[in-house]
């Protein structure tokens, strides 16, 4: 794989082929490489690439991580759980998980949105906290990407491990991990989904976006 190119600039360390790792090497909190069948991430691509020009004229880009009209910069405007054809596919799934990973929990404010990312696109080293928000838990639902291209990267430690996306996989983990993905070297449209799921506070203004989740 050798050194990658990132959006913004050098990632923590430069990549070798001993970082490709697997999700048990980042210390998931939970996950499940099948928890989209083909054809549900297929129908889900074709949704996501059905509303994504819709989304982009109807809200403004919001973040400087990606490319500059990137549909990611779109997240704190629109929630993908509030579509229905996207909510009875991902929903109860989402449910069916939480319930396993979070046994003593019962419901999360959910905000859900889409990264599409082309040749030469990739979002910056970031994490999903910061000091106003304090800890909570992020998601990222696989969709469609090149075999070859598709890595997420995540900084475990002083190391980075790659992990190669499989299609339908979804990895959930702590606000706290920086990840990222290089630029795409190749011409075909990568599509993911992520989540962050907060404890729910209806009297919380933040929360007027998130999706309220019970399960």
């Amino acid at each position: 794989m050798g050194s990658l190119e990132w959006y913004g600039g050098q990632g923590p360390v430069l990549l070798s082929d001993q970082n490709i790792g697997t999700a048990d090497d980042v210390g998931f909190i939970y996950y499940d490489e099948n928890f989209l069948s083909q054809d549900e991430a297929g129908a889900i691509r074709d949704l996501i690439l059905e509303w994504e020009p819709v989304v982009k004229d109807s809200f403004p880009n919001a973040y400087a991580g990606a490319a500059p009209d990137a549909l990611t910069g779109r997240h704190p405007f629109f929630n993908w759980l509030n579509v229905p054809e996207f909510y009875a596919i991902v929903g109860p799934k989402l449910q069916s998980a939480f319930r396993i990973a979070f046994p003593q929990k019962s419901e999360f404010g959910v905000q859900c949105w889409a990264n599409t990312f082309r040749e030469n696109e990739g979002i910056a080293w970031h994490k999903h906290e910061d000091e106003t928000t304090g800890k909570f838990f992020c998601a990222h639902l696989f969709i469609e990407g090149d075999a070859n291209d598709s890595a997420t990267h995540y900084q475990v430690g002083n190391d980075v491990v790659a992990i190669p996306n499989k299609r339908g996989a979804f990895y959930v983990f702590d606000s706290a991990i920086y990840h990222a993905v290089a630029l795409r070297k190749v011409t075909s449209t990568r599509i993911s989904i992520a989540f962050d799921m907060l404890e729910y506070d209806a009297n919380e203004k933040r929360f007027w976006r998130f999706h309220h989740l019970k399960f």
